[in-house]
């Protein structure tokens, strides 16, 4: 999901904020080992963040 956005952040600059807000989360994210606290938080906060679809707009003012 990441690869497509990122390929369609020509079309609305805005999507970039969306891909970097992705590899910051996921960048965060332990390689190894079990995913808990506030990993596992972010984690599952970031499919909310993401099905906000008036968030975009929201940052751009």
């Amino acid at each position: 999901m990441r690869d497509k956005l990122d390929g369609l952040a020509f079309l609305d600059h805005r999507v970039n904020r969306v891909v970097q807000t992705l590899d910051e989360t996921l960048g965060r994210v332990p390689k190894t080992g079990p995913l808990d606290g506030a990993y596992l938080q972010e984690v599952f906060a970031l499919p909310l963040v993401l099905s906000d679809s008036e968030q975009p707009r929201r940052s751009d003012k």
